[in-house]
């Protein structure tokens, strides 16, 4: 699986089908859970291929950064 435009699409088209099959068969479903699941990786390997490798005097999370401070990564390690 490659990474880029190609893996925004399919976390959305994961996340659309688990939505669409929340609202069909429930939150508990099994089917709901497995596809739960396959977004999970989808966005684990998104996380990989995006995140973790920017450099290091970047903001590691700036998904986060409309709620928190902008914190460098030597910051977030001293805060440990």
């Amino acid at each position: 699986m490659s990474g880029g435009p190609a893996l925004k699409d399919q976390l959305e088209k994961a996340r659309k089908r688990m939505e669409e099959a929340a609202d069909r068969f429930g939150l508990n479903h099994p089917a709901v859970y497995e596809l739960s699941r396959e977004l999970d990786e989808l966005h684990n390997l998104w996380e990989q291929e995006t995140i973790l490798h920017q450099r290091e005097d970047e903001i590691i999370y700036p998904l986060r950064m409309q709620r928190t401070k902008k914190r460098s990564k030597q910051a977030m390690m001293e805060a440990i």
